[in-house]
């Protein structure tokens, strides 16, 4: 120890010192709540200028991995709605897969790649760690977990908490996939699991007949939350209704219905926000038309109200359009860009469209060919925005929404990928200015991993099969290479059905890897 390090502290220097640990320690405790980015920061504090006098110091800041990651998925979201219907089962089982990313993409680790996918056995996370699933409010859940991976299942009324502690919090992430063979809800979705959060925008489902919206809220904490849902539509806000504002009551779960809160509204755009706590908020968007199913799907958060979002994974192969919603107090003048594998792809009137203050528009992009594509929306006013693909089958229709999400940053991924006979699952990759360069890192059932090499002309996007080059993959992560340009990604999971082919995707999110804690240096 220093001569410095050994000088007394006075009661007086004490006092100030004291005050700011005990900051630093609230802040810190507080990090292990926040999932949005790769890197958890907290501020610097000089405790000079508290007026410690002799013996403070500098509250300066190191880098460590996060150690505990918590995702809430919505559960089985068709069924729940408190008062309108008794408690029962859904249709289909909710499965959750949460998975720690394999050793191979820690950013020490990961390797330039080869020209060929590289295979790995040792996926496992090094030292202490534990991955747990647990009901929201308790119930029946049946899950597994071994090393980096668990796995959950239901069909309750509920929530579902996902925790990863230790090694394999850094780079953890969740999702979850519900698929009904047949009757009034058949089809295929599937949601990330997220972080909750006190403002969440949803962009997704419709009020007109036959169609069922449901908002479900999901508060894992240990006191309730007070939840406020407003609804923007092309007639712009939504007046308020009694059912507007509740309090979801403490590891609990309220689903609320759409077209109780805005009744034939068009274009819907949900934003919720909350005093008290946060939440996990989900859209499902269930479809029925007369006796034919329409399908069904998922939207999660969208990133925040910004002038430059970017939509992944957009699928061509049937009718498709991007929906927007103008969060300011002035109407916002939007030009929608879609890029596609060869390029940008020429849209009706360059895009253009004018979106009034409080409201939503949507831009019809027409039927597009099969591929991936990533739509960016350029706006001199905020605006959110989500896109919608449907695809038409024999006896049966389908639906999928797509939500905004940010730049890959260090590393970003999804789990819950379908897998299986009749399964198909893809990666959808974008790169709106600059090339990219990644690698592509899937999680196989057996825990087997593969890295594969991408290489992104600027303005273009690349889809890659997973399913076929890693059966039974179950997870991926992108991780952009030193000196990429900004990448997108999402997947995207199709199922062969002889009513007509079922569709799902989800977002890559931004994975935590890191956070920065307070560390008090004595002044020397």
């Amino acid at each position: 120890m220093s001569a410095a390090a050994e000088r007394p502290v006075s009661a007086a220097a004490e006092r100030p010192m004291r005050r700011v640990l005990r900051l630093a320690a609230v802040v810190a405790a507080g990090a292990g709540l926040l999932a949005a980015g790769t890197e958890v920061r907290l501020p610097s504090v000089d405790l000079a200028s508290t007026g410690g006098g002799a013996g403070s110091g500098a509250l300066a800041a190191r880098t460590t991995p996060v150690d505990r990651a918590d995702l809430v998925c919505p559960g089985p979201e068709t069924i729940g709605v408190r008062g309108v219907e008794p408690v029962g089962t859904a249709p289909a089982p909710a499965a959750v897969t949460g998975d720690t990313p394999p050793r191979s993409v820690a950013p020490s680790t990961v390797t330039s790649g080869s020209a060929s996918p590289r295979a790995a056995t040792d996926v496992r996370p090094d030292g202490a760690a534990s991955v747990t699933a647990g009901a929201l409010p308790g119930g029946a859940l049946s899950s597994t977990a071994a090393g980096g991976t668990v796995r959950a299942s239901t069909t309750g009324a509920g929530g579902v908490e996902i925790t990863a502690t230790g090694a394999a919090a850094p780079g953890f992430v969740a999702g979850q996939t519900t698929f009904v063979p047949s009757g009034d809800l058949r089809g295929l979705s599937s949601a990330a699991c997220t972080a909750p959060s006190d403002d969440a925008w949803l962009v997704g489902g419709g009020t007109e007949t036959g169609r069922r919206g449901r908002i479900v809220l999901v508060n894992p904490a240990d006191n309730p939350v007070d939840v406020d849902v407003d609804v923007l539509g092309e007639g712009g806000a939504v007046r308020r209704s009694p059912g507007s504002s509740v309090a979801v009551p403490a590891r609990s779960r309220i689903v609320l219905l759409l077209d109780a809160l805005a009744p034939a509204v068009r274009s819907p755009v949900v934003h919720v926000s909350t005093t008290g706590g946060a939440v996990a908020a989900t859209l499902s968007d269930a479809w029925l038309t007369g006796t034919r199913p329409t399908g069904v799907d998922d939207a999660v958060p969208s990133t925040a109200p910004g002038r430059r979002v970017l939509v992944p994974a957009l699928l061509g192969g049937g009718p498709s359009s991007v929906r927007l919603a103008s969060t300011g107090a002035a109407e916002a003048v939007a030009q929608v860009r879609l890029l596609g594998p060869k390029g940008p792809v020429d849209l009706p009137g360059r895009g253009v469209l004018r979106v009034p203050a409080g409201g939503t528009r949507t831009f019809d992009l027409g039927t597009l060919t099969p591929g991936g594509y990533l739509v960016e929306v350029r706006s001199d006013e905020p605006v959110v925005a989500g896109a919608l693909v449907r695809r038409n089958g024999p006896t049966a229709d389908e639906l999928a929404w797509f939500g905004s999400t940010g730049p890959a940053g260090a590393l970003a991924g999804a789990a819950g990928l379908g897998s299986g006979p009749g399964w198909t699952s893809s990666i959808v990759v974008g790169a709106p200015v600059e090339r990219a360069q990644a690698d592509l890192v899937t999680r196989a059932a057996d825990g087997t991993s593969r890295s594969i090499p991408l290489d992104l002309a600027a303005g273009t996007t690349t889809t890659v099969p997973v399913s076929g080059v890693a059966a039974g993959t179950v997870a991926a992560w992108v991780r952009p290479r030193p000196g990429s340009g900004e990448l997108f990604a999402a997947s995207a999971t199709t199922r062969q059905d002889p009513s007509g082919p079922l569709v799902t995707g989800v977002a890559l999110r931004p994975a935590v890897l890191s956070r920065r804690l307070p560390v008090v240096v004595p002044e020397r």
